[in-house]
């Protein structure tokens, strides 16, 4: 009889191995950073777990300058960037606990004009002086004229005022006694 003649089958048709299947493909995240989060969460807790069984034996600095890793954790801690979960009592300003609160704070009077009554020289000014908070004196070229003052000094000084226009002040006039009440204050004026 014959014999049989065995078939050979090339190795690129034999069925895959197990170290040789292929894998399925999984697509790269398209924002890597942000899968590795968890590592500085579990950082922050690891730090927070050694700092709460921290002894008395072992001064701070040395801990803190052994464990190089924990010592931007001990800046946020310090900072209050992160938060503590726990009891903790946070402190509001009164601002912040009338719009927290469902009662709103009484409405008050008007308290009318925030003009100041004074008077420079003879001249009564009853509406001229209004205290807005700002650290300068400004009166109006016309009221110097009506008060008869001629020493005005040269200046390159320009406002801007609250809509941010600016003026250019004429000049300043220094020293000039203003009675407020029952009070003679000096002031310096910039006259525009």
């Amino acid at each position: 009889m014959e014999e049989a003649k065995q078939m050979t089958i090339p190795e690129q048709w034999e069925e895959p191995k197990d170290k040789d299947v292929l894998k399925p493909y999984v697509p790269q995240s398209p924002f890597p950073q942000r899968l590795r989060g968890g590592e500085k969460e579990r950082t922050y807790t690891r730090f927070l777990d050694v700092f709460k069984t921290l002894h008395v034996n072992i001064p701070l600095l040395e801990t803190l300058q052994q464990m190089p890793t924990n010592i931007k954790c001990m800046k946020e801690l310090l900072t209050k960037k992160s938060t503590l979960k726990g009891g903790q009592i946070v402190v509001m300003n009164k601002e912040c606990s009338a719009i927290i609160q469902k009662d709103l704070p009484t409405k008050k009077k008007d308290p009318r004009s925030f003009h100041i009554l004074s008077t420079i020289g003879e001249k009564m000014i009853d509406r001229g002086f209004c205290d807005l908070g700002a650290s300068i004196n400004v009166m109006p070229l016309s009221l110097m004229k009506k008060l008869k003052i001629n020493e005005l000094k040269l200046t390159y000084v320009i406002l801007q005022l609250a809509n941010k226009t600016q003026k250019r002040a004429l000049g300043v006039v220094e020293n000039i006694l203003v009675k407020v009440g029952k009070y003679f204050l000096p002031a310096d004026f910039v006259i525009l």
